[in-house]
């Protein structure tokens, strides 16, 4: 278009050098392949002006809350700003003052009896110059989590502390100082607290505090140790600014190890204090009181809860049974043990623990978004959704953030999912499901790429983590067959990728791969993914048929996906599709 309009697209500069009128501004690594396409199309290299600077973690443009010396280019926010515009500046410095613009001759005459004209052209391409910038910064942002916060300087993480002491069996006393620890900054006005599951990533590394500042976000660290002789506990706290390395503030706690609980009642306490005096910080609120054991059994639960790997949620489970079994009543475990159940897609058994959460704390927020997701299973989406819209209220989380995140796309609304998923990253940036659920909802929202940004790095965060199977389905959207046969695992996956992958190159083993994928899918998906199949093989009617039995049937999937996966986009105007719905809602 712009080698069409009265100006077109190449610009001779003063220096000599010719420009195009059109700039890109490069907002991360572009694929090689996608590079290649677009230089073939427009005939010549692909160059774009560096409006970010790249090192580990980062790949996003600055802000002016940036340091310099942080960034592996020592660059300022101004400095990119002014890169971008003097370059949109020497553009039109040559549009005003053209210099032997031989191949637009006829236009640049045309310019010069019309400068009333030629104005509005100035004006008009420095607006679309910077409507660029300003596009591809938020595209970019606007689909992962920005590294920056408004309360950048009220931010935290809390590390494990170090177990100084011979026996092994006491790790968890430095595991529960730090859970406890972070229990209570949560409930601080205006601060940001980060997860255990990603500050505890830097468990057992001896890594810098101002690269672990770097890679969570945040501004200040608590680290420490624990040392057991006799029957006495030793334990240090340090208050870091992750900036320089400094100390702020440290103390020595000494106690019977009997009083393992008042000691972290009692640093926590003190760690809330020194923030607020650091940081002009509000108040905390009370702490619950556990059984030691089971408190031990917690920890070792969530430990494998949030790995996430294949197999983890069996682990997990074990852990907290213990748990419940030596302190039944705290909601907390009980809300874990129905999530490890319903990731075994163990419905009856996730209800019933799920219950005995609500029975001891009705306004837990982990609990009441399992609930939600319960009944949607149920086929209950009025109930489900009310609970929903009731825990928007309550979560705050990670944990409860993700998972509303998720329950919202369940029910047909993954663009309003995505900014409770960013959220929850952003408080728990190395937690794998965390993830896992926000890719689920780019996927429901037809961002194909995201959700395999998201998966990926799920996969980089959990290598045995189910991020692999997710692939698949985007892969299949955006028909990348190679890419969707290498994640397949499954034997059924493998032969639904087949399915669709014979259908478009016209083989008849389609049906085939059809006939033995109805063989091999297990209960609670079989009928709802054959009508996925038969819609992608244009069969819509078959699909109809196979979703009316899968309703009838309550297969889970239909439930949980019926109104937000794209793969059954093409059903979505046929009365038998909109009459499930109805039945739904």
């Amino acid at each position: 278009a712009a080698k069409e309009d009265s100006i077109g697209r190449d610009v001779k500069l003063s220096n000599g050098n010719v420009a195009s009128r059109i700039l890109p501004i490069k907002i991360h690594d572009l694929d090689a392949e996608d590079k290649s396409t677009i230089e073939k199309e427009i005939g010549g290299a692909l160059r774009a002006i560096e409006f970010i600077y790249k090192s580990a973690g980062v790949n996003r443009p600055l802000t002016s809350t940036d340091n310099p010396d942080k960034n592996q280019n020592k660059t300022f926010y101004k400095d990119q700003i002014n890169k971008v515009a003097n370059a949109i500046k020497e553009i039109i410095t040559a549009l005003k003052n053209p210099l032997n613009q031989t191949s637009r001759t006829t236009a640049n005459q045309q310019l010069a009896t019309n400068p009333t004209k030629s104005k509005t052209k100035f004006i008009l391409i420095t607006a679309i110059a910077l409507i660029l910038i300003i596009a591809s910064y938020f595209l970019y942002t606007n689909f992962l989590p920005s590294k920056t916060s408004d309360n950048i300087d009220k931010s935290i993480a809390v590390l494990p502390f170090v177990n100084m002491s011979n026996d092994p069996e006491q790790e968890y006393v430095g595991d529960g100082l730090a859970e406890e620890i972070i229990n209570v900054l949560a409930q601080i006005n205006n601060l940001k607290v980060i997860a255990r599951s990603s500050s505890f990533q830097f468990k057992g590394k001896n890594e810098d505090t101002r690269k672990i500042g770097e890679q969570l976000g945040v501004t200040h660290l608590l680290e420490g140790s624990v040392r057991k002789s006799g029957g006495r506990l030793r334990i240090t706290a340090q208050l870091i600014e992750t900036s320089n390395g400094s100390h702020l503030w440290s103390q020595v706690f000494e106690k019977d190890a009997q009083e393992i609980f008042s000691i972290e009642d009692e640093i926590a306490q003190a760690v809330a204090t020194q923030l607020r005096t650091f940081l002009s910080l509000g108040t905390e609120t009370k702490r619950e009181i556990w059984n030691e054991e089971a408190w031990k059994n917690y920890q070792l639960g969530r430990f494998y809860y949030d790995r996430a790997a294949v197999g983890d949620e069996q682990r997990a489970l074990d852990y907290f049974t213990k748990s419940v079994k030596r302190d039944s009543m705290h909601a907390v475990v009980w809300s874990y043990i129905s999530g490890c159940r319903q990731f075994m897609t163990d419905w009856n058994e996730a209800k019933r623990t799920n219950a005995i959460a609500l029975a001891i704390d009705p306004d837990n927020e982990d609990a009441v978004l399992i609930e939600s997701s319960i009944l949607i299973v149920d086929y209950q989406h009025v109930a489900g959704n009310a609970l929903v819209n009731r825990a928007i209220k309550l979560a705050k989380n990670p944990r409860s953030l993700r998972t509303l995140g998720s329950t919202l796309t369940w029910l047909g609304r993954p663009k309003e999912a995505i900014p409770y998923g960013k959220k929850a990253i952003e408080l728990d940036p190395l937690q794998p499901l965390a993830f896992e659920f926000l890719g689920d909802s780019y996927f429901a929202a037809e961002y194909y790429d995201s959700a395999l940004l998201c998966w990926n790095k799920m996969k980089e965060l959990s290598p045995e983590s189910r991020s692999r199977e997710l692939s698949i389905y985007a892969y299949i959207m955006q028909k990348k067959w190679k890419e969707a046969e290498a994640s397949a695992q499954a034997e059924y996956l493998r032969l639904m990728v087949n399915c669709m992958k014979h259908f478009d190159e016209g083989n008849m083993q389609s049906a085939t791969d059809l006939v033995n994928f109805k063989r091999v899918a297990s209960e609670g998906i079989k009928h709802f993914y054959t009508a996925i199949l038969h819609a992608y093989r244009g069969e819509n009617e078959k699909a109809i048929e196979e979703l009316n039995i899968s309703y009838s049937k309550r297969e889970w999937a239909l439930s949980l996906y019926i109104k937000n996966n794209p793969m059954i986009k093409s059903l979505r105007s046929e009365p038998g599709y909109v009459k499930i719905i109805q039945q739904l809602d």
